[in-house]
C-alpha cells in the first residue's frame, strides 16, 4: 500500500498509577502545532563485539535498551470557556503542572469586587482565592482592572492582597476570574509516570513511564504564545486502533491567540505600586531539572528508566525592550549594576476563555550588562535575567519562581 500523509496525528496522554505501567488507555488530548517525529521512539541494536578467527565473519547483534525521545509543541491557549463561575482544570494546565510540578484552580470559582483599592479590592466571596495565585479583574478598557492579571499575596476573608496593584481602583461589581494554574513546585522530588499515545496515519505507539525534561515558553507580543515540550520514554509498544481515537485534541482557540491587549508589570520585590514596561520581545526558558532513575525493575526487558526525580530547575528569562534616549545614567545599565531583585508579570492577553499570564515573584539580573542594540531597524535593550524561589513558604505556590495561568 502506498503511505499516507505525514501531517495526520493525534497525541493523547495520561498519568501512570505506577511508573511504566502496561496500560493503554488515556484521558487527555493535546493540540499539536506540528507533527511529532516518531524516529525517536526505537532501540539501537548493539553490536556483538565478538573476536572471530576468520576475516569478514561475524554474528548477530543484541537488541539494546529502549532509547526514546521526542518533542512536540502546542499553543498556549487559555481555558477556552468561561472563568466567571464554577471552574476545573484544563487538559494543558493539568499538563503543564507535570512539567512544572504542580497545577490547580486559582479558587473554585470566579467572583466578583465591591469595591476597595488598586492594591487591595474588595471581593464578594470570603478567602477562596489560592495565595500565591494568579487573577484577572475585569475588562480591557475599563480603566482599573483592564482585564490584566493580579498577583495575589492573600485572601483574608473580602481582603483580596496583591502583589501586584492594578491600574485604579475597581468598579463595584467588577469581575474577579479564577484562572488554572501551572506553577514549579519546589518541594516535588519523585515524578509521576506519564504515558502518551501518537497515532499517524500509519504507524500508532503507547510510550509508557514518560517524563517531560523541558519547556520553552515562546509569548513575544503580538505573536501566538507557544510551549514546546521535550519528553523521554521509558518503553514503547506498537498498537492498533481506531485513528483518529478519542480522546479528542481539545479546541481551546476561542478569538484571537496572538499576545495583544496585555502588559508587563515589572517591579522591585516586595513594591505592589504598578509600573510598566513595553516589551518589544520576551522568551522563557524553562530547564527542567529532570533526572531518570535507572533500575533494572522495569516492565519491559529492554526498559532501563524506572522512574524520575526532580532536581534544580532554571529559568532564563530574556527580554528587549526600547531604548529610551542618551543619559548619563542609562535606566537599565544603572538597574543591572544596582542588582535590585524584582518581579515580572506579563499579561499576554485578556478576554474571558482567551487570557494568559505569567508571573515571576524574584529575578535576579544576568547576562551582559545591558547596552543597546537594533531590532526591526529600532534602537532596542536586552535584558535578562534567572528566576528563583520567592521567601514566603506558606506552600509551594506562595514559593513557586515561575507561574503560569490562563482564564
Amino acid at each position: 500500500m502506498v503511505a499516507c500523509d505525514a501531517s495526520l496525528q493525534t497525541l493523547s496522554w495520561e498519568e501512570e498509577s505506577s511508573w511504566g505501567e502496561a496500560v493503554t488507555t488515556m484521558t487527555y488530548g493535546v493540540r499539536l502545532i506540528e507533527p511529532i517525529d516518531p524516529a525517536g521512539i526505537t532501540q539501537t541494536m548493539l553490536t556483538p563485539d565478538r573476536v572471530v578467527a576468520v576475516r569478514n565473519d561475524g554474528t548477530k547483534g543484541t537488541p539494546g535498551p529502549w532509547s526514546i525521545a521526542f518533542n512536540f509543541s502546542c499553543w498556549w491557549t487559555g481555558r477556552g470557556s468561561s472563568s466567571a463561575s464554577s471552574v476545573t482544570l484544563t487538559d494543558l494546565y493539568r499538563l503543564l503542572g507535570h512539567a512544572l510540578g504542580g497545577a490547580t484552580v486559582a479558587a473554585s470559582s470566579g467572583t466578583t469586587l465591591t469595591g476597595g483599592t488598586a492594591t487591595v479590592p474588595t471581593t464578594t466571596a470570603s478567602g477562596t482565592f489560592a495565595a500565591g495565585g494568579l487573577c484577572f479583574i475585569g475588562l480591557l478598557g475599563d480603566g482599573d482592572g483592564n482585564g490584566q492579571a493580579a498577583a495575589i499575596g492573600t485572601h483574608s476573608t473580602t481582603n483580596l492582597n496583591l502583589l501586584t496593584a492594578i491600574d485604579d481602583a475597581p468598579a463595584n461589581g467588577a469581575v474577579l476570574y479564577a484562572p488554572d494554574l501551572a506553577y514549579l513546585a519546589p518541594s516535588v522530588c519523585s515524578r509521576t509516570g506519564l504515558r502518551f499515545r501518537l497515532q499517524t496515519a500509519d504507524g500508532q505507539w503507547v510510550v509508557h513511564g514518560c517524563a517531560i525534561t523541558a519547556a520553552l515558553v515562546q509569548l513575544s507580543p503580538g505573536e501566538r504564545p507557544r510551549i514546546n515540550f521535550s519528553v523521554v520514554g521509558s518503553w514503547a509498544e506498537p498498537i492498533n486502533t481506531t485513528f483518529p481515537a478519542a480522546p479528542a485534541s481539545p479546541d481551546a482557540f476561542p478569538g484571537q491567540i496572538h499576545s495583544a491587549g496585555g502588559s508587563c508589570f515589572l517591579q522591585a520585590v516586595g513594591t505592589t505600586t504598578r509600573a510598566k514596561v513595553s516589551l518589544r520581545s520576551l522568551s522563557i526558558d524553562i530547564g527542567l531539572g529532570m533526572v531518570p532513575v535507572i533500575g533494572g525493575s522495569g516492565v519491559s526487558n529492554y526498559q532501563t528508566i524506572t522512574g524520575a526525580t526532580s532536581t534544580t530547575d532554571t529559568v532564563t528569562v530574556s527580554a528587549v525592550v526600547d531604548a529610551n534616549g542618551a543619559s548619563a545614567t542609562p535606566d537599565q545599565w544603572d538597574a543591572w549594576l544596582t542588582n535590585t531583585n524584582q518581579h515580572m508579570l506579563v499579561t499576554l492577553n485578556t478576554g474571558d476563555g482567551n487570557g494568559r499570564a505569567i508571573y515571576l515573584r524574584n529575578m535576579c539580573r544576568a547576562g551582559p550588562r545591558p547596552s543597546q542594540t537594533a531590532l526591526n531597524g529600532r534602537n532596542t535593550v536586552p535584558l535578562q535575567w534567572m528566576a528563583y524561589n520567592g521567601t514566603t513558604t506558606t506552600s509551594d505556590l506562595t514559593r513557586s519562581a515561575l507561574v503560569m495561568a490562563g482564564y
